[in-house]
């Protein structure tokens, strides 16, 4: 008897984990069979008939976007299992909680967002439900009792809502449980009730509120948090906090608030932070971060800072990627960045700087990226340093040049991307240019088209240098007091016609002696290099 209870137990198994045969599922319905179970779409459907069509099956993901009935069809439709359910967009403004408790013996996902709920659901009893995903309603209410019967919940979404208070006691039965929370973009003002001190959240999500003002010591008494998200509120101020009040968090975001001050001790209480992300606000003053000594990035885009001191970043030795593009900033001091730093990317583009003290950046020995454009006057030699020796990518663009010379790139060994375009370039000398470079734009300035750039473009076809966007391939050269602008495949037939007749006069010469068959091997690679770039392209 053993050996057919097996055999059943396995076709019972094969059964349920196959898609339902002769259209028992509506047609608007897609289904997968996975190791884990099936894995059913449905788009525009009733709910009745799917629920019906995968009674018996063991379901991995069930999908269902825009339902056709009513709520009353699920609260009467048989019971199935599933492991992940999202139901959207079926306008279900309330729903039974034994309907949940009907699908929660291995319900671990559920997804109810955007539907029309202004009261949070009862959810009932759901032992083993992982992540809860609720946002893109309309709530505003929400009961002390609502997650009582939810303890392994560990995700909870309920953003995109009216929310004004903050549901601290509907939040206590997740305290032990609860890892990640999302309340963003919903009508917080006052942040005095997040009070969530013996929680375990590593990710708080309170970005797109109303929230004015962070002063409150016992908001930040979250000891286990990792992520922090606050931007996009309307912050004025960050004041002083207990130090180690956050002891291990490690993204802050505070960009588009409305921050003018921040206390020299504000970083104190958060001093593990590894990313700081600040764009967008209203500082005046960099501030001091001297503490942050294991902060890797700094986001200050888009304020209002004018300097960056001497020395502001010494106590941060872990340092790698500075962005403050789009601020006041007029001047670079040599003493600004510390000696042995490890910054990697440094972007000050958008400002206003039109002096960069000698060396200034030659205390980055690792940068791989600086941004320069659209500033004022740059001198190139004060940029580049032989120091920096890992440099692969300058942007200059937007600036005052006129002229690149050979020396200004010496050094920089790895350098493969320069951007100069729209500085006001007329010449560059002979040699200027590292055999690195593989991309050297070019485009909006006003060449001197004439023997001097000869060189220019002939190094520019033997090493197939990129040198415009591939959309842009127009050269303005100066003839005179004429703007003439050209395509760059004219510039190089024309180059190439001055290419031949050296070539006829080296042949001439070659019968004379060895030097000029040289010239000759050298004007014929140079021409082979023009025929692949310009009359061979795909």
């Amino acid at each position: 008897m053993r050996v057919p209870v097996i055999l059943l137990l396995f076709v019972g198994l094969a059964i349920a984990y196959e898609c339902p045969k002769n259209g028992r599922l509506p047609e608007s319905c897609s289904c997968k069979e996975t190791e884990h179970g099936l894995d059913v779409h449905c788009h525009t459907s009733q709910i009745s008939p799917i629920f019906k069509a995968l009674e018996n099956k063991t379901i991995d993901i069930l999908r269902i976007d825009r339902c056709t009935d009513g709520i009353a069809s699920i609260e009467d439709a048989p019971v199935i299992l599933v492991r992940n359910l999202t139901i959207q967009r079926c306008t279900f403004e309330t729903i039974s909680e034994s309907v949940f408790e009907r699908l929660g013996s291995r319900l671990r996902v559920l997804n109810m967002e955007r539907n029309t709920f202004k009261k949070f659901p009862k959810f009932g009893r759901l032992p083993i439900l992982d992540k809860l995903e609720i946002g893109h309603n309309d709530l505003s209410n929400i009961s002390s009792s609502t997650f009582a019967q939810l303890p392994r919940l560990k995700t909870l979404r309920m953003n995109y809502g009216n929310l004004r208070f903050f549901p601290t006691l509907a939040l206590l039965p997740l305290s032990g449980s609860l890892k990640t929370l999302d309340v963003s973009h919903n009508m917080f003002c006052d942040i005095s009730a997040i009070l969530l001190p013996a929680f375990n959240l590593h990710l708080l999500d309170l970005s797109f509120n109303l929230i004015a003002s962070v002063k409150i010591p016992g908001f930040w008494q979250m000891t286990s948090l990792h992520e922090l998200r606050l931007n996009n509120n309307m912050i004025t101020h960050l004041m002083t906090t207990t130090s180690d009040m956050t002891p291990k968090l490690k993204t802050l975001n505070l960009n588009d608030n409305l921050i003018s001050h921040i206390s020299d001790d504000f970083f104190k209480g958060v001093k593990t932070v590894e990313r700081l992300e600040l764009s967008s606000n209203s500082i005046i003053q960099l501030p001091n971060i001297s503490t942050l000594s294991n902060l890797e990035y700094l986001n200050l885009d888009s304020n209002k800072i004018d300097s960056l001191g001497e020395g502001s970043f010494n106590g941060n030795p872990k340092l790698a990627i500075i962005t403050i593009r789009n601020n006041r900033l007029s001047h670079i001091s040599n003493s600004t960045f510390p000696i042995g730093n490890g910054i990697t990317m440094l972007f000050i583009n958008n400002n206003s700087i039109s002096t960069i003290e000698k060396g200034a950046f030659g205390t980055l020995p690792h940068l791989v990226e600086l941004g320069l454009s659209s500033n004022n006057h740059i001198e190139i030699k004060n940029v580049t340093d032989p120091a920096m020796q890992k440099l692969l990518k300058l942007d200059l663009n937007s600036n005052r040049l006129q002229a690149l010379n050979k020396n200004d790139f010496a050094g920089l060994v790895k350098l493969e991307y320069l951007d100069v375009r729209n500085t006001g370039l007329e010449t560059i000398e002979n040699g200027t240019l590292t055999e690195t470079m593989g991309t050297v734009l070019i485009s909006g300035n006003h060449l001197q088209c004439d023997e001097r750039l000869e060189w220019f473009f002939k190094h520019v076809v033997k090493n197939n240098i990129k040198t415009f966007n591939d959309d842009k391939e127009n050269i303005i050269c100066k003839a005179g007091n004429k703007l003439v602008e050209i395509r760059l495949s004219k510039f190089f037939t024309n180059l190439a016609e001055k290419i031949m007749f050296d070539l006829f006069v080296a042949v001439t010469e070659s019968e004379k002696d060895e030097t000029g068959c040289k010239t000759v091997k050298a004007h014929v690679e140079v021409a082979n290099q023009w025929i692949t770039r310009v009359c061979e392209k795909p």
